[in-house]
């Protein structure tokens, strides 16, 4: 029998919360889960599981190439996200994750090198409508995008850290920063979307990971000739 009950004030604001992440802004917390995989139209996505140093969590996902295997934005990121957590170098990792709604384990293609290590991510809600396919009515969801990562300690972006400057960015940007409008619903091709899942068992082994993964993604081994020739040494990567 308990004896003794001092008051956990972490535990008293969990209930009643969702436990997700709702509004814009710094976080500090870790990268639990990084992994990759094709839509069903030829798209490659970047799902990152982040649970902040105060338990709240936020399942942020984003397009690394289109459909004509054209690269987003969001690569630009992963090289950021590499920056803040010293990774020079990352291999896509054949492994398997708890799929949380169906509560399985599932075989995945994940990058461990962004996992587990303490990170900060400047994040802006998106809030978008939704259709519920139980119901069919329209619900609001919260999504949160990545604007960039930066260092937990320093609060330094990548691109402060690479060119040795005080940390500015994230608080000044933090000041100003709002929620989106709600995106509204339109009906579209769900199935375009969809995950397409490895082929194979995951103890059969795996295809290979997705194409722009095996090997390091063109444009960015180096700059283009008009960019400063630091942004393409390895010496001035400070770590």
């Amino acid at each position: 029998m308990i004896a003794n009950f001092k008051l956990n004030v972490a535990n008293a604001k969990a209930v009643g919360d969702t436990g997700y992440i709702s509004k814009s802004g710094p976080y500090t917390g870790v990268i639990k889960l990084a992994r990759l995989y094709d839509t069903n139209n030829g798209a490659t996505m970047l799902v990152l599981e982040f649970v902040t140093d105060g338990s709240e969590h936020a399942t942020i996902s984003m397009p690394l190439t289109k459909i004509n295997g054209e690269e987003t934005f969001n690569r630009k990121i992963v090289d950021a996200l590499m920056t803040v957590l010293k990774v020079r170098e990352m291999n896509v990792m054949q492994g398997q994750y708890l799929d949380q709604k169906e509560n399985v384990m599932k075989p995945a293609y994940l990058l461990n090198d962004l996992m587990n290590k303490p990170v900060g991510l400047l994040l802006q809600n998106a809030p978008e409508e939704y259709e519920d396919r139980t119901t069919r009515t329209i619900k609001v969801a919260n999504r949160m995008n990545l604007l960039t990562p930066f260092d937990p300690q320093t609060m330094q972006t990548a691109r402060e850290l690479l060119e040795k400057k005080e940390a500015k960015y994230v608080q000044n940007k933090a000041a100003t920063l709002k929620d989106k409008e709600v995106k509204k619903f339109a009906p579209t091709n769900y199935s375009a979307g969809f995950e397409r899942p490895p082929q194979a068992s995951i103890n059969q082994g795996y295809q290979q990971a997705p194409q722009s993964y095996q090997q390091p993604a063109q444009g960015y081994q180096q700059p283009p000739q008009s960019a400063p020739a630091m942004y393409g040494s390895e010496e001035d990567i400070p770590f």
